[in-house]
């Protein structure tokens, strides 16, 4: 029987050895964890949503390639590197009920490729979403590619992080994709054969490669979302400003922009308000240090009040309803 992992959800960096492909199968319960599980890559993921945070992972690591189903339960904010050796493609399984963002392009559920563009992670789903992940080698990929005379898929092409494939296309992918993963949820012992992993490449990486539109029909249609620079600056003065007093029109003002037009960036970018989003920000930065925090020599009031949360009684009632758990709960289980 395939081993279940709850540690090693490494779907960037590929290390597993040639063989049978490794079976992954793990929950994560809190959006810390998730960070800590991603550290390779420098990843920060910041939970947007109140409510019990649960992300599941179902896939396989082969030495090529991974494929990775990745369930997300609540709203969330990705933010990182990307690994140097391998090129990365998601697809939306399920169609989302909120908007889904990737390097500030408005994702198209039902017909779009994205994430592949080699930099860094710009990830935002407003909501719960479930997507593919498959990460493949560079050099695997560009000997597929090669093979399919599709030397169009250069750099140049792949830095434009997403593309929109034809309904048929989309549908083939997701259809396959879905199979995979019904096989490895109910028969995962059939991916203990080492032949698996090729026959799997062989069908995938063409499948992706074949499906991409060529550069004379690669339309930019996708847009960013509306006010997308002026979000990303106001998002690094807010992370600056943790421990600092902050209002609305401060933000506003200091980016010589108006509260109506941050008002509208964030509720497209984020489904909040600039100041909801400090709010959530600061939730977080009291959670990491109650997770280290000595409760011999710092208290829940006092880790408070450093990011501006006054009322003893509020703080509590907003961070339960954010982790699911009270302050002093979080403190007791990292002490």
């Amino acid at each position: 029987m395939a081993s279940k992992h709850q540690v090693n959800v490494d779907t960037g960096g590929i290390t597993t050895q040639a063989g049978a492909p490794q079976f992954i199968q793990t929950i994560v319960e809190d959006v810390d964890e998730l960070t800590e599980l991603f550290s390779y890559q420098q990843m920060q993921f910041t939970q947007l949503q109140t409510g019990k945070f649960t992300t599941d992972f179902l896939g396989i690591v082969c030495k090529d390639f991974t494929v990775m189903r990745v369930r997300i339960e609540r709203a969330l904010q990705a933010c990182g590197s990307k690994p140097a050796d391998t090129i990365l493609f998601l697809i939306m399984l399920e169609m989302p009920a909120s908007a889904i963002y990737s390097c500030n392009l408005a994702i198209l559920p039902e017909r779009s490729i994205f994430g592949f563009d080699g930099q860094n992670n710009n990830f935002i789903c407003q909501g719960a979403c479930v997507f593919a992940q498959v990460s493949v080698q560079i050099e695997t990929f560009r000997r597929y590619a090669h093979q399919l005379q599709r030397d169009d898929l250069d750099e140049r092409y792949l830095s434009s992080n997403h593309v929109l494939l034809a309904p048929d296309r989309s549908e083939e992918i997701r259809a396959y994709l879905q199979g995979l993963f019904w096989i490895l949820e109910t028969m995962p012992a059939r991916f203990q054969k080492p032949r698996i992993a090729a026959l799997i490449a062989e069908d995938l990486i063409p499948l992706l490669i074949c499906a991409m539109p060529r550069r004379s029909k690669h339309s930019a249609s996708v847009k960013p979302y509306r006010r997308h620079v002026l979000v990303t600056k106001a998002k690094q003065v807010i992370l600056e400003h943790l421990e600092k007093p902050l209002t609305l029109k401060q933000l506003a003002q200091g980016l010589e922009s108006s509260s109506s037009a941050l008002s509208y960036g964030f509720q497209d970018a984020f489904g909040m308000s600039p100041m909801r989003y400090l709010k959530v920000q600061r939730l977080h930065a009291v959670r990491r240090c109650l997770k280290t925090a000595d409760p011999r020599l710092h208290s829940i009031q006092a880790l408070s009040n450093r990011f501006g949360f006054w009322s003893a009684g509020h703080f509590a009632r907003d961070y339960k309803a954010m982790f699911g758990e009270l302050p002093s709960e979080t403190l007791r289980e990292f002490a």
